[in-house]
């Protein structure tokens, strides 16, 4: 569990032996993102995990051009 309410109620939780980013929540992160922290740390921590299996793949599967994930847009590494 990661999140939780007040009130006690689950707002989050992840998947800790996945083999790759699990996270659920139970609500809008991107509903104003840049006013909200946790949201910001998210799409961050999502984003990390896109570039780094981005970076994992073989060369030939690898787009030259940027990728848009969440509200945030990620460039290519340039040293790709």
């Amino acid at each position: 569990m990661e999140a939780t309410a007040p009130d006690g109620i689950v707002e989050a939780v992840r998947i800790e032996a996945a083999e790759s980013f699990a996270l659920a929540v139970q609500w809008h992160p991107e509903y104003r993102t840049p006013d909200n922290p946790d949201s910001v740390k998210l799409y961050s921590a999502f984003n990390a995990a896109v570039l780094a299996r981005w970076r994992r793949k073989p060369q030939t599967q690898q787009s030259s051009r940027g990728m848009r994930c969440g509200v945030l847009e990620l460039q290519a590494p340039k040293d790709a």
